[in-house]
């Protein structure tokens, strides 16, 4: 029953489609596969899969089904999953009609078949009853702190009154009991395209006119298809009232846009249903399962046995433009429900569950388990458990995503941050969480990206004077960013200990008139996360609170591996013929004294394995401050000046900090820098230079890995290089832009800071291992640096961002000279 079904060649099943009703359905899978992929030899196999799971009260399980999942032995399997399903008896096929009494135990999870175009409304309405019966979690908002209700009073938000086609605040009350209810209302996710947003945008000169009553007729009449579907269908709902962004949103008044934007987790989060048009190229396509009857792969297999063949939701949605870009992303995922309209069919998404009119559902409007999987919503119980968690996938998710104005890379995003910031506790900066901000610097581009300098539209108003910083992914367009998990290892596991043990830099950050403040202020909360291990900062009375004696987390080993005291776990030592090592001295065989104490850590990082932690010092972000930096800690009054603010460094204690002033790009802060070569094999000046000295190229031990494409000879986005100390030794790794080194081939010597601590180093950033240290790679844990690979602008006075690398914390002294004040743009 588990084994996979060899069906034949894609040949084979071609031609025996015309005798073969199986066969048949089978090849329909891939009718629309592109000539240049077809591949005649590839073989397609049938799988079983059980799904549509409920248990009883014992906890026994009932109800299951099965179904035919179709694959092939190809790349683009995939993009054309599909599975066939046994159809439910020709008596449902006039479901749409009273469709909730043929949902049953005879009929639940079969194959349905889609009706004609005249019922498809009806559908949709029993669609939404069924869920606003059954499905308890779908009724709510997000199971936060949600402030629709201010929202409401506010001057900036409004909706379409479709019966008075015109655009007015959304009807709400207070009831005597104190419950505040608001009227019914619908939204639209879609893709704009170049007529939406220039000949129907609300702007502040026509905003006037469209509050009057009969104001937006004849914009409503002249809407690309899709949105006037749209409408007619909401209002055929029994919903009277629409959001549209382009027409509800005032275009060209900055303020208005950022408003919005950031409301947008309370706008689709607490709309009755979100309408999503991911037909063709953008909203002129329409909603085509409204007009349009799919031709639906049916084979009558025997008398009065018949199979469907069906398509997940997620794999249709998958390669439409309208998943591709930006906006939507929020919008789907933000929403409580969505009634998708691809591939000319109807899928209505819940927070419970995919319904696919194709698919009858269970009694409770449940749909295929399986359905889910790829599916947003699905990702949002994390944010309740480990926010974190959560925003790192909406990190990848998002920028993979395209923008036609990529200055909207923030905006497109402000209402996930505004999400997440009720559970967090804290605001976000630039799209970076402040509860988690040592974590939140450790993307990485997966590819090409170059920051952003100038908008496309530089006449629009909203982008007066943005300006972003490369330190956040935000200030970068082109391949998405991701928090990798080989290069983030270690911290995940119980990342508040990370932030508390592993990390030093006192953050700050300027507002607009040049002012600093600490970013980690007094006044936030702690997150909120279920799971402790992936809460942020601490308060420092937090910290000391649950300190407590170090009894567990490290040890100083002996050379045999007899482990002899229990320390702190920044730290390990190691004793050599009787001796104690610091890990500086451990290469050189000798040992630190601390007033005739035995002491462990680097030179200036001494301590007694007796002390215990709550007698250690607490930073402002709740953390125990290293010995290594309290020694230098006196060389850490800001100074540095920027020609926009030349006169004085003026920072401002907690209470005095404007919460509602807008940050400057820049961060100002004290870590380790030092200066190191890259080393990457070769140094050319050209794709060309990649080429002709392909074939000189040794593999010797300090090749980069992965320059160019070995089959066009042309250099790959990214290259892997070793990180080289002054004496010659590899002491590092870090992956950096291509065509970023193409452009320093004259140059020996790179900037680096220190971030935070990193726990090893993969295989592939460290395939032989040197023993730069005299440890092995298991023993190596916590003996890193996070590092920040960037450049000096003279004119601006400030340091950029070139990439994320690992370091041997011992190839840094860890001296006053190396205590720098840095200024990160």
């Amino acid at each position: 029953m588990h084994q996979r079904i060899d069906v034949g060649t894609m040949t084979r099943i071609r031609d025996s489609a015309a005798t073969c009703d199986l066969c048949a359905l089978i090849s329909s899978s891939v009718n629309d596969l592109p000539l240049e992929e077809r591949q005649d030899d590839v073989r397609c196999h049938l799988y079983w899969e059980i799904d549509g799971r409920t248990f009883d009260k014992a906890g026994s399980q009932v109800n299951c089904t099965r179904r035919l999942r179709i694959g092939w032995d190809a790349e683009w399997s995939k993009r054309y999953e599909a599975h066939i399903i046994l159809a439910a008896p020709e008596n449902y096929d006039r479901s749409d009609v009273d469709y909730s009494s043929r949902v049953d135990d005879t009929s639940q999870f079969l194959g349905r078949r889609i009706g004609s175009n005249v019922g498809k409304k009806n559908l949709i309405r029993e669609f939404l009853h069924l869920c606003e019966r059954e499905h308890k979690d779908c009724t709510g908002h997000l199971g936060i702190k949600d402030p629709f209700a201010r929202i409401l009073q506010e001057s900036y938000f409004g909706v379409i009154d479709i019966e008075n086609e015109n655009l007015v605040p959304l009807n709400h009350q207070t009831t005597e009991d104190g419950r505040f209810t608001f009227a019914r209302y619908a939204a639209v996710s879609y893709v704009w395209g170049a007529s939406t947003s220039q000949r129907h945008s609300t702007r502040k000169a026509n905003i006037g006119y469209r509050r009057k009553s009969g104001g937006l007729a004849e914009v409503i009449s002249s809407l690309p298809l899709a949105l006037r579907q749209s409408i007619q269908l909401v209002h055929s709902m029994g919903i009277q009232f629409i959001w549209i962004d382009s027409l509800c949103i005032v275009q060209d008044s900055g303020r208005n846009f950022d408003l919005n934007a950031k409301a947008m987790h309370s706008i689709y989060g607490n709309s009755t249903i979100t309408i999503c048009a991911a037909e063709g190229r953008d909203a002129t396509t329409g909603l085509l399962a409204l007009e349009k009857r799919p031709e639906q792969g049916i084979a009558k297999v025997a008398e009065g046995t018949s199979l469907v063949l069906h398509r997940p939701c997620e794999v249709s949605i998958d390669t439409t433009e309208w998943n591709s870009r930006a906006w939507t992303f929020q919008e789907r995922l933000l929403s409580r429900r969505c009634l998708i309209f691809t591939d000319q069919r109807i899928f209505f998404q819940c927070r419970s569950t995919t319904i696919s009119e194709d698919i009858f559902p269970d009694k409770q409007g449940n749909g295929w388990s399986l359905e889910l999987v790829g599916a947003p919503l699905q990702m949002l119980p994390l944010l309740k458990t480990r926010a974190l968690s959560f925003y790192t996938k909406c990190v990848s998710l998002y920028t993979k995503r395209a923008l036609s104005e990529p200055f909207d890379r923030l905006a497109a995003f402000s209402g996930m941050c505004s999400l997440m910031e009720e559970t967090m506790a804290a605001p976000f900066t630039f799209g970076l969480p402040i509860s988690h901000f040592d974590f939140a610097m450790l993307w990485q581009p997966t590819g090409k990206s170059v920051t952003l300098t100038k908008p496309r539209h530089a006449d629009d108003p909203r982008y007066k004077n943005m300006r972003f910083p490369t330190w956040s992914w935000s200030g970068w367009q082109g391949e998405s960013a991701e928090y990798s998990r080989h290069m983030v290892e270690g911290c995940l596991s119980d990342v508040r200990r990370w932030l508390t043990n592993h990390t030093w830099i006192d953050w700050h950050i300027r507002d607009e008139h040049g002012t600093l403040r600490r970013l980690w202020q007094n006044e936030y909360s702690e997150d909120k996360s279920e799971i402790v291990e992936w809460r942020g900062y601490c308060h420092p009375a937090s910290t000391v609170a649950n300190a407590g004696p170090i009894t567990t987390a490290k040890a100083i080993y002996a050379i045999d591996g007899t482990k002899e005291v229990d320390v702190d776990p920044e730290f390990v030592a190691i004793k050599m013929n009787g001796v104690l090592l610091a890990p500086t001295d451990q290469a050189r065989g000798t040992a630190n004294t601390l007033n005739g104490t035995r002491v462990w850590g680097n030179s200036n990082e001494a301590y007694s394995h007796q002390r215990p932690r709550d007698q250690r010092s607490i930073d402002h972000f709740g953390r125990f401050i290293r010995r290594n930096v309290q020694m230098v800690s006196h060389n850490s009054e800001f100074s540095l000046t920027l020609p926009e603010d030349p006169y004085r460094v003026y920072t401002t204690a907690n209470n005095e900090s404007p919460t509602s002033m807008p940050n400057q790009p820049l961060l100002q802060f004290f870590t380790w820098r030092k200066e190191f070569s890259l080393v990457w094999n070769a140094a050319p000046s050209s794709n060309a230079d990649f080429r002709r000295s392909r074939n000189q190229r040794n593999t010797d031990f300090w090749r980069c890995r992965n320059p160019r494409n070995d089959e066009t000879g042309t250099a790959e986005p990214l290259t892997q290089c070793h990180i080289q100390h002054r004496s010659g030794d590899k002491c590092g790794s870090i992956k950096v832009d291509t065509e970023w080194l193409l452009g320093k081939v004259r140059q020996t010597r790179f900037e680096f800071i220190a971030l935070s601590d990193a726990k090893s180093f993969t295989e592939e950033e460290f395939p032989d291992w040197t023993f730069y240290i005299p440890l092995e790679r298991y023993e190596c844990d916590w003996r890193l640096y996070f590092v920040l690979l960037v450049e000096y602008n003279e004119t601006e006075g400030i340091y950029r961002r070139v990439a994320l690398g690992k370091v041997f914390k011992d190839a840094f002294k860890h001296t006053e000279d190396e205590w720098k004040e840095i200024i990160l743009g």
